[in-house]
């Protein structure tokens, strides 16, 4: 009989102790949640967010190269003749007006492709900027979300009544087995 008094008391001391403990703040709650916050992502780390700007830049290098060979294919017929008119030709006064008859004609046909190439650079340019503002948003909108699991944490924390000690344990944590073997 002395026995299940001893122990009753002892259990009735217990229950008082703990119910007497000091509770956490909901600052207290905060850097505990935060501390799990950073626990878990370094245990299970998420996924990356991918970056877009490189895949629009290899996009717009291949458009640039491509449109790079539309010019050479275009120059190099000026080449081919002005290499038959300058084989015909032995005078180097006759050569040079041949050269810069040409260089004025593949210059022309050079210029004709400048549109095409400023729409492009232009597309570029606004293909880059609504990636690299879709990227910043899926950032922004990661941080909210693990944001919000923290104040989620922290707002459960205060309603179940967390005593400052568990907290304060939770806290000091190093590891998320540490973390959670705090009472």
């Amino acid at each position: 009989m002395k026995k299940v008094l001893f122990v009753t008391l002892v259990v009735t001391v217990a229950v008082v102790m703990m119910a007497c403990a000091p509770k956490a703040t909901t600052d207290d709650c905060n850097n505990a949640c935060q501390k799990f916050a950073e626990l878990e992502s370094a245990a299970n780390p998420p996924a990356p967010i991918p970056n877009p700007v490189q895949g629009v830049n290899e996009q717009f290098a291949k458009k640039h190269a491509d449109l790079q060979k539309q010019i050479a294919d275009a120059v190099a017929v000026f080449d081919k003749e002005m290499a038959d008119k300058l084989a015909k030709v032995k005078k180097d006064k006759d050569k040079a007006k041949i050269t810069d008859e040409y260089k004025v004609k593949k210059d022309a046909k050079t210029k004709e492709f400048a549109p095409q190439m400023d729409q492009l650079m232009k597309d570029r340019e606004q293909t880059l900027k609504a990636a690299q503002g879709a990227y910043e948003k899926a950032q922004q909108e990661a941080k909210a979300a693990q944001d919000q699991k923290v104040q989620d944490c922290s707002t459960k924390c205060v309603a179940d009544g967390t005593s400052k000690p568990k907290t304060d344990c939770q806290s000091a944590a190093a590891t998320l087995d540490d973390f959670n073997k705090c009472q």
